[in-house]
């Protein structure tokens, strides 16, 4: 009953803000709950520019997992048969919510796209595990769920942006070798999948139980679609649910505020991929670099006093869309100006940020000069220093 409660506050509460909403002309938001079932079932899933890559790793696998089977767990009952009308006994368990929007005819996940690629791969290790307990007709149903088919032919729900490939080896059960990889997703969805196989071999033992819960993970497993219908909503409630949920880092809800003004087409087709080029070499190296190089640009190249400075300390990507910064900067709602920077400044700092701070330094003819000034000099602005000095695209760079 608790659980029930909790689930008709939560859609109260968007009726409510739906309802308010369109009477004011601001948006439109519906919710909807969904079963794994029916998440899974027709729908292609687009990732949204907001949150493009996988980064979900062991301890957020094992984290929704264990939530997973520990309501399981209190339902099992190994004495019963385990059919759909003796399952659909047990108490459902809300999951989470995720947030669509659509664009052209394409559904875009907005928010939740680490929780459905991981529930992909719990469906392709469950469709594995078929075979070996010999459930020929779970087996039917859980690749239903995996993939589908269209015009263009064998579709994967969750296959958009690159990851065919990987979630088709996965599927066939072919090795992947992930040394010849760096992507972000690549390696995470490769290693999570191992992982998850290891847990569902674990838990499942035999075939009572499998099938317990492999109907009990398509049919009483709920989450929350929230629909946002337009488009330019889309950045404001992304921000404000990052804001009042599980924190995303601060340059991920800068891009979100700063691109979702633009045309998905154009973000899609030329902006996503700049933004990427600049963002994944020093994600590769640490995420934190990321706010790091934000920090240092906007103070290298804006700032002039000890007070200006620390505008920059928190949360940046709400100081550069504030009154006073946005009179220097000039990016909120300012389309060219926001095109500008991504091309350029954007472009050319990060790429230079990336090299001051790649662990090869000494590949470059300055290296050996940046790694002395850092660890004999003890000069720790000199990525600042360095930024500031530079031009776009500067002939005297090195």
């Amino acid at each position: 009953m608790k659980d029930l409660a909790i689930k008709n506050v939560f859609c109260v509460m968007f009726e409510i803000l739906k309802n308010k909403t369109e009477r004011v002309g601001f948006m439109s938001i519906n919710s909807t709950d969904m079963t794994i079932n029916e998440m899974f079932s027709s729908t292609k899933y687009y990732i949204d520019f907001y949150q493009r890559e996988y980064k979900w790793k062991r301890s957020h696998i094992n984290s929704l997992l264990n939530d997973i089977f520990y309501r399981f767990e209190l339902e099992y009952k190994p004495t019963i048969d385990p059919t759909p009308e003796n399952i659909a006994k047990y108490e459902w368990y809300y999951l989470s919510s995720f947030m669509t929007n659509n664009n052209n005819g394409q559904t875009y996940i907005v928010d939740g796209q680490q929780r459905l690629t991981t529930l992909t791969l719990i469906l392709i290790n469950l469709y594995h595990l078929s075979s070996y307990y010999s459930e020929g007709n779970l087996g039917e149903m859980l690749k239903s769920k995996i993939y589908g088919a269209d015009i263009t032919g064998k579709t994967y729900w969750m296959g958009q942006n690159g990851r065919v490939e990987d979630l088709d080896k996965l599927f066939r059960n072919e090795p992947i070798d992930n040394g010849q990889n760096d992507n972000i997703s690549h390696v995470n969805i490769v290693n999570n999948a191992q992982i998850i196989k290891k847990y569902l071999e674990d838990k499942l033992t035999d075939r009572h139980i499998y099938k317990s819960f492999v109907i009990y993970f398509l049919t009483k497993i709920m989450l929350i679609k929230i629909h946002i219908e337009k488009q330019k909503d889309v950045a404001m409630v992304f921000e404000v649910i990052n804001d009042r949920g599980e924190k995303l880092r601060s340059y991920e809800v800068f891009k979100g505020t700063l691109l979702g003004l633009l045309d998905k087409d154009e973000i899609d087709q030329k902006y996503n991929e700049i933004w990427q080029g600049g963002v994944e070499p020093l994600e590769s190296i640490n995420e934190e670099l990321v706010d790091g190089f934000f920090r240092d640009y906007f103070r290298a190249k804006y700032v002039d006093t000890l007070n200006d400075y620390r505008d920059f300390d928190g949360e940046y990507h709400k100081t550069v869309f504030s009154n006073k910064w946005n009179r220097v900067l000039q990016l909120k709602r300012n389309i060219n100006n926001i095109k500008e920077f991504v091309q350029n400044d954007f472009a050319y700092y990060s790429k230079l940020y990336y090299k001051l701070v790649n662990p090869d330094i000494f590949d470059h003819p300055y290296g050996e000069y940046v790694f002395y000034n850092s660890s004999l000099t003890d000069q720790d602005r000199q990525l600042l220093l360095i930024l500031s000095a530079c031009e776009v695209n500067d002939p005297e760079e090195d």
